[in-house]
Parts: structure tokens; C-alpha cells; sequence
């Protein structure tokens, strides 16, 4: 049954947007964050080095633009703390369970619509068609109960998916608009150069 879900999911991938594990999304984009912020550090303390040797040699050199990289770092890092912590909402594992009408099958299904178990009780060996029915309407069953908890988790969390787009496009403009301003800064800097007379 798992080969058949993976092989549906791999199937319609070209017509909707593929799963992901939130987890790994989230560490890529600390590790991402993280390297950002050591790489523009670094970059700003070059320039500020540079700086001092040309006023030292008599290049008239006026002050570098300030950028607090931690801000646009820390921004980030408060959204994708609140979504980690709604996905962590609830100390039990998040499964799902369904059961045949006769309660001869039963199947429990955990995120990812992975089929954790299934249990098959003696009465559900008595013919081949029943069978097939109850396992089916199991597993469609602890699905459906999946996908309700789970909306339940992110109601409760009072996390909202398209809140949490419109927070992070509308970061990603603030942040770009700042480092577009401070390398127009930069740039004046540079520009202005000159020996001192």
C-alpha cells in the first residue's frame, strides 16, 4: 500500500506542489540564515578594514553605511520559530485510524499518508472480497481521520499557511529593499573617494 501511495504522489507531482518535511525546510533555512549572516559579517568587516588602511594612507574616505544583519536574521528566524513550535504542538504522534464496518481490519496511517499498521482480525480471512473492501475502507478511513487531526493540530496552533506567506514575501521585500539601499550607500562611498588635499 505504501508503494502505491508513493507511486501516486511521484504521479502527480507535475500538477501539484510536492510534499516536504517542514523539519528539513526549516533547518535548510536556519543553515541558510546562518550562512548569510557569517558571509555579510565577514564582507562588512573587510570593508571597515579597508576603510581605516585608506584613511591611514590619506584617502578621504567618508563613513560606511551600518546594516544590522542579525535584524533581517532575527525576523526570519521568529517566523520560522513560531511555525516549528505549532508543528510541535501536542506531545503524542500525529496518526490517523480507521476500521472496516465489521471491525475486521484495522489500519493507522501517520503524516507523509504513510500506513503505519495494519491489523487483520481472523473474521477478515473468510473470503477474499470482503477482505479487499475492509482493508480498503480502513486505510481510506484512518486518511481521512489523518488529514482531520491534522487540520485540527494547525487550527490550534493558530498558525495560518497563507499569513505565513504573506509574512515571509513581505519580509523578504523589507530585507531586499535594505540591502538595496545600504549597497546604493556603499556605492555613494565608493564614489566619493578621493585623496585628501
Amino acid at each position: 500500500m505504501n508503494a502505491a501511495l508513493d507511486d501516486f504522489r511521484s504521479r502527480r507531482l507535475g500538477t501539484e506542489v510536492p510534499e516536504f518535511d517542514l523539519r528539513e525546510v526549516i533547518a535548510d533555512l536556519r543553515k541558510a540564515n546562518e550562512q548569510f549572516k557569517h558571509d555579510m559579517n565577514q564582507r562588512l568587516d573587510f570593508a571597515a578594514e579597508v576603510s581605516a588602511q585608506l584613511r591611514q594612507s590619506g584617502v578621504k574616505v567618508a563613513d560606511l553605511p551600518a546594516l544590522n544583519v542579525d535584524d533581517m536574521i532575527d525576523e526570519v528566524t521568529d517566523v520560522l520559530r513560531t511555525v516549528d513550535e505549532a508543528r510541535n504542538l501536542g506531545e503524542e504522534e500525529l496518526t490517523g485510524t480507521g476500521e472496516a464496518p465489521r471491525g475486521s481490519v484495522r489500519a493507522v496511517c501517520v503524516p507523509g499518508n504513510r500506513l503505519k499498521s495494519l491489523v487483520l482480525d481472523a473474521r477478515a480471512m473468510r473470503g477474499t472480497v470482503e477482505l479487499e473492501r475492509d482493508v480498503v475502507t480502513a486505510v481510506n478511513a484512518a486518511l481521512d481521520d489523518l488529514a482531520t487531526k491534522t487540520r485540527d493540530r494547525q487550527a490550534e496552533s493558530g498558525i495560518d499557511p497563507e499569513a505565513i506567506r504573506k509574512q515571509l514575501g513581505q519580509l523578504r521585500e523589507r530585507n531586499m529593499a535594505r540591502l538595496e539601499s545600504y549597497f546604493r550607500s556603499l556605492s555613494d562611498v565608493v564614489n566619493g573617494i578621493e585623496p585628501e588635499r
